[in-house]
């Protein structure tokens, strides 16, 4: 299969190293050419210097993946995209967009007969070797025309990957997803933090966590995480108490209030984001090693 990447972060340049491993023909682009330059040699993908070489590149229908941030970068690499493609080529945004603009996006490009397929990324730190999971959002003949790219980039050709809906329901999925892994951190965290306090039984934290993830009903990808980070600094001295707080929660949170829907948990992980902005505890340590580490961001 022959695809395009536009935008070579980390979770691009892995996507295009998986695929390109896997026989497809990868056709990159980043304004960073040093990026593509050195894919260009690691991998033998192709690169190119600007958009309009990039889809003479490509044989039509043309399949264009955009890495880019979303937002007003997303917004304009399609107004773009739209002056050099042709009505029938399919542009997957893989950005964490706001459904409601991915549904705004699918409505625009089919008004130039240009296919719009919303991906929701999971999994972007152990994708390269682990595959991603991917909540695809489009018309269901584009999504079976990429496919073959789909189960490459999932951790398995028969799982991993699902066309969940029409245009948007990718990215909504997704932000429901992130939403409830940010749950899931701030219940750990605050569970490690009574551990800590504890100081009677001088629990190693390291040793506990690892303990859960073999045989708990609790296990899973961010306890393994959150295993590794105590093992080797459970006092947490050096870490910053600070975490982000992404637009995923605050979408997700009034989509709760849209609906009249109690989702008591998922504001108030919210809300404890917030608070670690200004609040050096325990709780909030973790919680900061745990989100950085989950996407791929400097520790401490």
């Amino acid at each position: 299969m022959q695809i395009a990447i536009i935008g070579l972060g980390k979770t691009g340049t892995d996507m295009a190293r998986r695929l390109r491993r896997c026989a497809c023909e990868i056709i990159a682009f980043d304004k960073n050419s040093q990026i593509t330059k050195r894919l260009a040699a690691e991998e033998g993908i192709i690169a190119v210097n600007d958009l309009k070489e990039l889809v003479r590149k490509l044989l039509p229908p043309r399949v264009i993946w955009s890495m880019v941030p979303g937002g007003e970068c997303t917004e304009d690499l399609f107004k773009e995209l739209t002056k050099v493609l042709d009505a029938d080529d399919i542009i997957i945004d893989g950005s964490n967009t706001h459904y409601v603009d991915s549904r705004r996006y699918g409505s625009e490009l089919a008004r130039h007969g240009i296919e719009y397929i919303d991906i929701g990324m999971s999994g972007s730190v152990q994708g390269l070797n682990q595959g991603y999971c991917l909540m695809v959002g489009g018309n269901k003949k584009a999504v079976q025309m990429i496919s073959p790219a789909l189960r490459i980039l999932a951790p398995a050709a028969d799982r991993g990957w699902a066309h969940v809906g029409t245009h948007g329901a990718g990215h909504f999925t997704k932000m429901i997803q992130d939403t409830i892994e940010n749950g899931m951190m701030q219940v750990i965290a605050e569970g490690f933090a009574l551990l800590h306090n504890k100081e009677d039984f001088e629990f190693d934290l390291g040793q506990l966590a690892e303990l859960w993830c073999n045989g708990s009903t609790i296990s899973s990808q961010l306890l393994d995480e959150a295993a590794k980070l105590l093992k080797n600094c459970q006092d947490l001295q050096n870490i910053v108490p600070f975490v982000c707080d992404p637009s995923d929660d605050r979408w997700a949170t009034f989509q709760s209030l849209d609906q009249k829907k109690m989702a008591p948990i998922l504001s108030m992980a919210l809300q404890q984001r917030f608070n670690s902005q200004d609040n050096e505890n325990y709780v909030n340590k973790l919680l900061a090693m745990m989100h950085n580490k989950a996407n791929n961001r400097s520790i401490g």
